[in-house]
C-alpha cells in the first residue's frame, strides 16, 4: 500500500467528492506523502462494524480486506458482488451459505447458518467489488429477517444497516465512484482509500515476484 488515507465518518478525497451537507460527511485527508501503517488500519477496523475499502483496479483492496480478516483471528466469508446479480428474490441463508457451499448437505448448510448466527462476533464478511453489481443499495430498504427471501438489493442494505448480522464485522470494497452512488446512512463509518502502488512500491514487489520465480525456474526437476 503506498500513499493510504484514512477517512472518519466520511468520503473518499476532495478531488473526488467535496460534500456540502451533511456536515458528517466532511472528509479528513492526511497530506498524500504520509503513509497509514496497516496496524493503524486494522485498530480503526476493530473498532467499527462497518469498514469501506475504495480504490482503483488493482490498488489492493481485495487483499488488503483478506488480510484484515485473518489477521482479527475470525471466520472469513469472502462473497463478491459479481455473484450476487440474482433476478429472484433470495434469503440470507441462501446468500452466505446455500450458494457458496452447494457441495454441501442441505442439513450442513442448515447447521452452518445457525451456527453464523448464533457466533456472528466470530465471522467477517468481505463483500466485495461494489462497482460490479448490476443494482444499486436503496435508499429506504425493506426490513429483513435472517430468513426472509427478499431482493438482494435490500438485502444488503439490510446488512450494512446492522438489521441482519449485525455482531458481525463487515468490509465493503469499491471503486470509488461507486461508493459515491451509495445512500449516506448504508456507507461504511469509516472508509479507507488504497491508492496505486508508487515506483518504490512497484520495484519492490517486482524483485519479490521475480526472486520467486527464479527459485522456481532454479529448482525445477529436469526434463
Amino acid at each position: 500500500m503506498s500513499e493510504t488515507s484514512l477517512y472518519d465518518s466520511g468520503f473518499i478525497s476532495d478531488d473526488v467528492f467535496r460534500p456540502t451537507q451533511p456536515a458528517g460527511l466532511a472528509a479528513v485527508p492526511r497530506p498524500s506523502s504520509e503513509r497509514v501503517q496497516f496496524d493503524e488500519i486494522l485498530s480503526r477496523f476493530r473498532d467499527q462494524r462497518f469498514i469501506g475499502l475504495v480504490g482503483a483496479p488493482g490498488s489492493g483492496k481485495t487483499t488488503c480486506s483478506k488480510r484484515l480478516a485473518k489477521t482479527v483471528g475470525k471466520k472469513c466469508f469472502f462473497l463478491k458482488f459479481m455473484d450476487m446479480n440474482y433476478d429472484s428474490e433470495i434469503s440470507l441463508k441462501e446468500l452466505i451459505v446455500d450458494k457458496p457451499f452447494r457441495s454441501l448437505s442441505v442439513s450442513l448448510r442448515q447447521h452452518a447458518f445457525e451456527w453464523i448466527l448464533n457466533n456472528q462476533a466470530e465471522c467477517v464478511f468481505i463483500l466485495d467489488g461494489y462497482d460490479q453489481a448490476r443494482w444499486r443499495l436503496p435508499t429506504r430498504p425493506i426490513n429483513a429477517t435472517p430468513y426472509d427471501q427478499i431482493d438482494i438489493a435490500h438485502l444488503i442494505a439490510n446488512i450494512c444497516l446492522g438489521q441482519l448480522l449485525q455482531d458481525s464485522c463487515i468490509i465493503f470494497t469499491s471503486r470509488q465512484y461507486s461508493m459515491i452512488s451509495i445512500p449516506y446512512d448504508l456507507r461504511p463509518k469509516v472508509i479507507i482509500l488504497l491508492q496505486d502502488f508508487n515506483m518504490e512500491d512497484t520495484k519492490t514487489l517486482f524483485c519479490a515476484l521475480s526472486s520467486r520465480m527464479d527459485k522456481k525456474l532454479t529448482t525445477s526437476p529436469e526434463t
